[in-house]
């Protein structure tokens, strides 16, 4: 603020008519450039950060002038995902600031981490002001089973988790760190290394700049500290040096020179804005510059976007479209030296610049691991099955936890999860044998046995295996497949048909005006309006003093927010008359209606202390005290919302969805928020698209295509109106039927929705959305609104002119046929304004005004919840009256009003979260109309907050029967679920039970033996006793039996009659006779 306003610029005077400032270099931190540039955005200040490397800063419509010389987390994420795998760790934990730093930065590693293979026990966050979240991490991390942590934190919060780490003495752990902290030298402790040691991480460059160790050990300090020079005896100089003396103790300590990272990126930052400036002036080596020139901050901004030069160390500088740097990390390792000093060794780099696979090096045998270990630690949830065993999922957990269970009697198993070892051993064997074999037919080629075998064919054979075996083979084979599905996508695009019988956008774009103007501006306007003159005309509530107000129309854009709240603050155009003088006369905010515009203005007025209260902005992150301490609402935040989505799709059995978000704060915490309850609930996510109003047509295109192709039958929308309008005009436009959509607040009222073709597509949604109540005197109230009362509200004229199809003017063109004078009476047509059946958003505008002015009653009367407060403040006089005071009453109103709704704020400055579940159903005439069918409300208990009646609803497509959506249907009894390797736990492959093995649940992980006795049924799914079975002379194997017994007996017979008839003959008798019969006797029996 002071920089744009000018204030203690320089010592002399300052640049008459503008701010002097033409750019700004800062800040360090992620959160405090949010803010800043937010700030300096609507007046196109460039802002250069030279450590900010939060992701959401690439965001051009949300900070337009932003750049930075530091890369952004979007590589530093990936690239530690990549580590993490490329290291073969599967099983990690995950830890991050509870910041815009933090927050953004581990989300990017989670999704990537998940596309690669790899699981995340835990993610938990901290911020460095909560102790007591801190210890819940440090239990979370002491109870883990991984033994690798990714940790996305700040410096501070990094020093915050080592101190707790080293006190409950947790080490062993194989800490992957980010540039923030990694080379940190404030981390180094004396008990750091048993923490910390091994650890690995990415770091900022390290690079010398030429001159910069001479200049900080003396020129900075005769220039910033000219009592450090010997020989100054004045008073004055002795005072100086004696405010300076903790730092001269400094003056010749240069060790930390080496470690300056960062230095070289405001080296580069200050380079970026003269060679801006050298552009501007129309600097000329031999001419000089013209000096006389007047250069604005958003020429230097454009300026920014064209540099291109090299500084003098050899780095090229440039911004990409987002404003940020080419991606360039030393990977680093901590170690310690043989003089127990801590060093960090880079180990391998990561260049975003190079081709894919050159970006990643990493030297292993150079790494020292956790503990001080020279062997690589393993992180895994399951060891890898080894042959002769089956995977067995384990209900409720990651794919990459599994039971091992041998394979059952009849089955094998082959393989490890060491796929690829397998293979190529295989490959190798082969390739191997089939030589040898082509060896031995070649020389014994003139063998008979060779010649019979046809030895031209078996060598041709053998050369195929062969090469087949090989790398170009399979190439080979792999290229031809590919070559034929090329051939096969082309021929189905060529014949695709595209229903574009008309302009959909055109209609959804008119639609979404006439909405927008009336729903979203005019009715929560006027109720506003409303609100205050009932107030000022009741004698109860703040007698003798009158309500003013001053309404703005953002647009919504973050932009127009900032300059609005500027406005406010300073007072200016507040009024028609004089302002109060010596401080701005607004005492709360209400507003805005989008969350993202509502961050901006709230983070401006917070360090003034004006109440903000918003009607509809629900983002969870404005919960956020420490961020947003004047912040307050009459609308519940998305943290209650997102669960009620989750515990709705749960209700129903989907346990397959896609989801689809607005790409903004609001869109993407309300997602992440249900992401996490889904998954926790066993609900797997298919995919998960973001969207901006602002993108490209190709980029709407691509998530419509994702949802076209997805398998899920429920997709769950958490998007802002604006984002709602452009899915859907792509959504219609590829003809997207059969989907059951699951909405959120922001659009499942829409009343411009609600058209014949769009129902085509929503009929059956279903959504939670805010209660709506009666407001009385608001329609009479509504009815009497006219032109006339406000001449120079060109809203109003639009309106008017739009609603009556006439101009207000005597001037008509040919798109009006009419001229009105405003006596126009609005009872007399039925449109979104005058209709206030469906009051929901402007309810809860009537409720911030009445907030508003009980507070304001409270501080007056000198009625505060806490004595210290009233101590050093001055109540019962309203010219002395602050925003501060109002700002503290806010927090204790609790009055209840007239509809009977009690209205109050918790601690974070939300409502009681109260939701209406709405559904789309036609009625008779064919027109959609919101029925309720359920409601959720957080303040009863938990198994009582979400009631609902199925029987009223109506599912997509007009139909009476609940959709299903899965990835795999159930395994009934007899089956056992089968992991399918690479995909989410929902979906499995349903295996029928070997002979012997039974299971007699639905969705049975394992198949059970059955006892010795007993035996599977035919649909294995009980155990019965073995059958005893005799063996029946009427069958063919009992006939051959017999026969064969009746012929041995027979035969026996015969042979101890001719043993018999024959006894005195020599050869009987030396036949040992006694013994033959006992022998034959023994066969016939």
């Amino acid at each position: 603020m002071a920089l744009m306003n000018g204030q203690e610029f320089a010592g002399g005077d300052r640049c008459h008519g503008q701010s002097p400032i033409h750019a700004i270099i800062g800040e360090t931190e992620s959160s405090a450039t949010v803010i800043l540039s937010r700030t300096t955005g609507p007046f196109k200040i460039p802002v250069i950060s030279h450590s900010a490397t939060c992701e959401c800063l690439s965001n051009r419509i949300d900070y337009p002038s932003f750049f930075r010389t530091i890369a952004s987390d979007y590589h530093q994420s990936r690239a530690l995902a990549y580590i993490v795998k490329y290291f073969g760790w599967s099983w990690v934990g995950a830890v991050n600031s509870d910041n815009d730093y933090g927050n953004n930065g581990m989300a990017i590693f989670l999704k990537t981490a998940q596309e690669v293979g790899i699981c995340v026990e835990y993610s938990v966050k901290f911020y460095r002001t909560e102790p007591e979240k801190l210890q819940k991490v440090v239990e979370t991390m002491k109870r883990s089973t991984t033994k690798v942590v990714v940790a996305f934190l700040s410096r501070v919060e990094m020093i915050n988790l080592l101190e707790q780490l080293s006190i409950q003495n947790i080490t062993g752990l194989q800490v992957i760190g980010v540039e923030a902290w990694t080379t940190a030298k404030s981390l180094i402790t004396p008990n750091s290394f048993r923490v910390l040691g091994g650890s690995l991480g990415f770091a900022v460059r390290k690079i010398n700049t030429e001159g910069f160790s001479d200049y900080v050990i003396k020129a900075f300090w005769d220039t910033a500290f000219p009592c450090s020079q010997t020989g100054g005896n004045s008073p004055q100089d002795n005072l100086n040096c004696s405010r300076y003396k903790d730092l001269l103790v400094l003056k010749n300590y240069n060790e930390d020179v080496p470690e300056q990272r960062y230095a070289s990126n405001v080296y580069k930052a200050v380079y970026a804005v003269a060679h801006s400036l050298h552009t501007l002036l129309k600097c000329k080596e031999q001419e000089g510059c013209e000096t006389s020139l007047t250069i604005q901050p958003q020429q230097v901004v454009e300026a920014l976007k064209k540099v291109n030069f090299s500084v003098k160390f050899g780095d090229h500088v440039r911004f990409d479209s987002t404003g940020a740097t080419v991606a360039q990390y030393e990977v680093v390792n901590w170690q310690q030296d043989s003089d127990g000093s801590i060093q960090f060794k880079p180990v391998g780099y990561y260049d975003a610049s190079l081709h894919p696979d050159q970006r990643f090096v990493v030297n292993t045998k150079n790494i020292i691991w956790a503990g001080g270990q020279m062997e690589k630690p393993r992180s895994v949830c399951s060891e890898s099955c080894p042959p002769g065993t089956r995977k067995a999922a384990q209900k409720g957990r990651p794919v990459c936890c599994y039971n091992c269970i041998p394979c059952a009697e009849g089955e094998i198993s082959n393989e490890t999860e060491v796929m690829g070892i397998v293979l190529v051993f295989f490959s190798l064997f082969g390739v191997g044998l089939t030589a040898l074999m082509a060896i031995l037919f070649y020389s014994k080629k003139d063998t008979p046995i060779v010649k019979a075998n046809n030895s031209e064919l078996s060598f041709l054979l053998l050369f195929s295996l062969t090469l087949l075996g090989s790398t170009l083979g399979f190439s080979a084979v792999l290229g031809y497949i590919g070559l034929l599905a090329v051939l096969c996508f082309i021929l189905a695009f060529l014949a695709r048909k595209l229903p574009d019988n008309f302009n959909e956008a055109k209609f959804i774009t008119f639609s979404m005006i006439i909405f927008c103007a009336v729903w979203i501006t005019f009715i929560p306007a006027y109720t506003m309006i409303f609100a205050i003159e009932e107030i000022n005309s009741n004698q109860m509530l703040l007698p003798n003093i009158s309500f003013g107000y001053q309404i703005f129309d953002s647009c919504g854009s973050t932009l127009a927010s900032m300059r609005s709240s500027m406005a406010l603050i300073n007072g200016q155009e507040l009024t028609a008359e004089h302002t109060c003088s010596g401080k701005t006369a607004v005492k709360a905010i209400i507003g805005e209606s989008e969350s993202s515009s509502t961050i901006v203005l709230s983070r401006a007025t917070g360090p003034f202390k004006i109440p903000v209260i918003s009607h509809f902005a629900t983002c969870a992150c404005l919960s956020n005290r420490k961020q947003f301490p004047s912040f307050f609402r009459t609308i519940p935040s998305d943290y209650y919302q997102s669960r009620a989505l989750a515990q709705l799709v749960k209700h129903f059995g989907w346990t397959w969805v896609g989801a689809v978000r607005s790409d903004n704060d609001y869109g993407n915490n309300g997602m992440a928020n249900f992401v996490e309850i889904a998954e926790r609930e066993g609900v797997c996510i298919e995919y998960s698209e973001a969207i901006s109003r602002t993108n490209s047509k190709e980029k709407i295109a691509k998530v419509v295509e994702v949802i076209k192709k997805g398998t899920a039958k429920v997709l769950v929308a958490f998007l802002a109106q604006g984002e709602m309008d452009v899915l859907l005009e792509e959504i219609i436009r590829q003809n997207v039927t059969g989907l059951q959509w699951v909405g959120s607040e922001s659009w499942i009222t829409a009343r411009y929705l609600a058209t014949e073709r769009v129902s085509k597509v929503l009929g059956g949604a279903v959504g939670f959305t805010i209660s709506k109540s009666k407001i009385p005197g608001l329609k009479e109230f509504l009815l009497k609104v006219n032109p006339s009362q406000n001449p120079s509200n060109a809203l109003l004229r639009e309106f008017w002119e739009m609603t009556f199809g006439c101009r207000l003017s005597s001037t008509i063109s040919s798109e009006y046929e009419k001229f009105c004078d405003g006596s126009e009476n609005l009872s007399n047509v039925s449109n979104a304004f005058t209709d206030v059946s469906e009051l929901r958003i402007s309810n809860n505008v009537y409720k911030a005004v009445y907030a508003v002015a009980y507070a304001l009653q409270n501080t007056i009367a000198c009625k505060t919840s806490n004595s210290s407060y009233s101590e050093n403040i001055t109540c019962g006089n309203k010219d002395l009256m602050v925003s501060s005071q109002v700002l503290h009453s806010l927090q204790n109103v609790n009055f209840t009003m007239a509809s009977g709704q009690t209205v109050y704020f918790d601690q974070n400055g939300n409502p009681m979260a109260r939701y209406e579940l709405i559904n789309w159903q036609k009625n008779g005439a064919g027109e959609t109309n919101f029925i309720t069918v359920g409601h959720y409300d957080a303040s009863l208990p938990s198994e009582q907050q979400f009631v609902m009646n199925s029987m009223n609803i109506i599912w997509e497509g007009d139909s009476y029967t609940k959709p299903s959506s899965v990835c795999s249907e159930r395994c009934q009894p007899g089956f056992r679920q089968a992991v399918i390797k690479r995909r989410p736990v929902c979906c499995f492959e349903c295996l029928r039970c070997p002979s012997g093995e039974i299971s007699n649940t639905t969705d049975s992980a394992e198949c059970v033996k059955c006892p010795l006795e007993y035996w599977s049924n035919e649909n294995h799914s009980t155990c019965v006793l073995k059958k005893v079975e005799f063996l029946s002379f009427e069958e063919n194997m009992g006939i051959l039996l017999t026969a064969f017994s009746l012929t041995g007996v027979s035969l026996t017979i015969a042979v101890a009659l001719v043993f018999y008839n024959f006894i005195d003959t020599p050869l009987v008798k030396a036949s040992n006779a006694e013994l033959s019969f006992l022998l034959l006797f023994s066969l016939a029996y």
